[in-house]
């Protein structure tokens, strides 16, 4: 038995050593026999490979940076740099990306082609999106479709519509986001893209949606639909009929709506999309609640929660409705339980369009109940 067990430490003990060796070794001697543009490769390669790891991967990028100032590869310079631009992004330090990004571009003006200029400025428009500079990556995006347009690359043109159609979404001037996600219909319809097409259809459908155009939003959500069912794509599909179900939802149509939301609830089913299932399980639970049966939208609510597997703003309505309903069902002890498990939640409290609701009832429930002083206390942050 003795004999075994030191066979088992030298066994454990040789693969500890085999691991420190692969750590010691992760940049290897070899490397140094390569020429330099395969040395920056490699480099840039590893940073990819070990985006996880942030030191290491900074430290594979500056590496391949450090080369292709030492050859004087101006273009190869552009890309280290627009790679590190994306590593800081990764990590969320939008200032560094920002500068790393601006410097990628600054020589792609001039040493690199149109395409490579047109990538890095939609990546420098995108981290200023994330720095809530709006109004800056819209002057990125309209720079590629002017570029684009001048080099008659529409695909780029339509997608430059898109993504400022989207910041003006972002920002509710609803007007313009219309007009640019026609604009990207417009240009999409002029290539014969289904897929590009379809999307412009949602997104058009979506501000319409949010101007409270409910049956103008389900008309375009429509012609999307048909598109997603003709290229046979699903996951698509049972988003359109989700969004389409909502509407007749804002409408008070519960019936219609219940037939397009049973519709992408099974379609998320099959394809074992839990967390849309969830959603849609919600839609349907707030169709039951608006014609006041109850009971049926909490089993709803009920199974969305078991359904779900993100912390979360979904979660966080599912919760509230349960509290809500289980009130209406005069079932005040789970409502509490429901309610105050809602406010634990972490994402809930950063995002929570329910909190005045939620306090409200929590004041009301702990009134009914004869808690005084609980009461008091809710009303005050409702308040």
């Amino acid at each position: 038995m003795r004999y075994y067990v030191h066979l088992i430490i030298l066994v454990v003990l040789s693969l500890n050593l085999s691991v420190q060796k692969s750590y010691a070794q992760e940049i290897p001697d070899s490397i140094a026999t390569l020429s330099q543009v395969d040395q920056w490769e490699y480099y840039n390669n590893q940073m990819w490979h070990n985006i996880k790891n942030w030191e290491l991967a900074l430290n594979y990028a500056t590496r391949a940076l450090n080369i292709s100032k030492g050859i004087q590869d101006r273009i190869l310079e552009a890309t280290s740099l627009y790679n590190l631009g994306r590593l800081h992004e990764f990590y969320k330090d939008y200032d560094i990306a920002r500068i790393q990004l601006q410097r990628s571009l600054d020589l792609r003006r001039v040493y690199a082609t149109d395409l490579e200029i047109i990538l890095t400025l939609n990546k420098l428009g995108e981290v200023f999106q994330k720095m809530g500079n709006n109004e800056a990556a819209v002057i990125n995006y309209r720079e590629v479709l002017q570029l684009a347009l001048s080099i008659e690359d529409s695909t780029n043109a339509g997608l430059a519509y898109e993504r400022i159609g989207f910041v003006h979404l972002e920002e509710e001037k609803y007007e313009l986001a219309q007009k640019a996600f026609f604009s990207s219909l417009e240009i999409n319809s002029m290539l014969r893209d289904s897929m590009g097409i379809s999307n412009a259809y949602n997104n058009i459908g979506e501000v319409l949606s949010l101007s409270r155009e409910s049956l103008s939003a389900i008309e375009s959500y429509q012609k999307a639909l048909r598109i997603h069912q003709k290229l046979f794509n699903h996951e698509e599909e049972a988003a359109t009929l989700h969004k389409i179900g909502e509407e007749y939802l804002a409408m008070d149509s519960t019936d219609l709506a219940r037939r397009f939301l049973d519709k992408a609830l099974s379609i998320r089913e099959e394809l074992s999309d839990r967390q849309g299932s969830a959603e849609t399980l919600n839609q349907i639970g707030d169709s039951y609640k608006a014609e006041n049966l109850f009971r049926e939208a909490k089993k709803h609510y009920q199974y969305s929660l078991d359904m779900q597997t993100v912390v979360g703003d979904t979660m966080a309505k599912t919760l509230y409705n349960l509290g809500e309903v289980n009130y209406y069902l005069n079932e005040k002890e789970e409502s509490l339980e429901y309610l105050n498990s809602s406010l634990n939640l972490k994402q809930s409290r950063q995002s929570d369009p329910f909190r005045k609701s939620r306090y409200e009832l929590l004041s009301k429930i702990y009134e009914e109940l004869g808690d005084y002083q609980l009461s008091l206390s809710d009303y005050q942050r409702f308040n």
